[in-house]
């Protein structure tokens, strides 16, 4: 099933395409249901029917789901540059992911969790740290086509996945010399995992760079 957007997505849409967020709720309550009806539902209600109804749903939505418009601050959802740092990282990281994941002092070890300083998990200095309240802040949303909204929304809860399964193997990696019947084979082993996730998760961030037009 769908998920319904983030509120902050929800309330631009309510104001820019009103019809096409009932549609995206609806979709996420009952997904079949909801684009039979879809034509009925576009013919059968006025523009001022359309907003009553969505101010209803995305209000439902909101308390349901435990979300708020008010933006959590962690960095600057304003500069939008951090997108395009970020990317920069990931594909540095990805570029030299050996040297990057190995640490020499002097014996030579895999290091996983500089895959984590990468993803923005280990420094609130990184780009990348907290990047969802930018991805759901109205001014990257406001750069964003209508018509590519949903795009967008399923772009960031890729990007979303991707990064906390490669956050979550880098971890695992990092004990799976010392868990019992563990070892180096189970360091790699869950490396590359998170590597693939890594993959996943700057090819997500390429698609909302290009659909806010950075």
């Amino acid at each position: 099933p769908l998920r319904p957007p983030p509120a902050s997505i929800m309330v631009e849409l309510a104001r820019r395409r009103p019809l096409r967020l009932m549609l995206l709720l609806a979709a996420a309550a009952a997904p079949a249901a909801a684009w039979r009806a879809a034509p009925s539902m576009s013919s059968g209600l006025d523009r001022r029917g359309v907003l009553a109804k969505v101010a209803a749903g995305a209000a439902a939505a909101t308390g349901i789901m435990g979300l708020s418009t008010a933006p959590a601050y962690a960095g600057d959802i304003a500069d939008l540059s951090r997108l395009k740092k970020g990317l920069d990282g990931l594909n540095y990281l990805l570029e030299n992911w050996v040297k990057e994941t190995t640490l020499c002092n002097p014996e030579c070890n895999r290091s996983p969790d500089n895959v984590r300083f990468y993803l923005g998990r280990r420094s609130t200095e990184h780009p990348l740290y907290k990047i969802e309240n930018l991805m759901n802040g109205k001014p990257l949303l406001n750069r964003v086509d209508p018509d590519a909204v949903e795009d967008f929304v399923a772009a960031v809860e890729a990007w979303n996945t991707a990064v906390s399964q490669a956050d979550q193997m880098a971890y695992t990696s990092m004990f799976g010399e010392y868990n019992p019947g563990g070892g180096k084979d189970e360091v790699e082993k869950y490396l590359e995992l998170s590597r693939k996730e890594v993959i996943s998760g700057r090819d997500a961030l390429v698609t909302i760079i290009k659909l806010a037009d950075l």
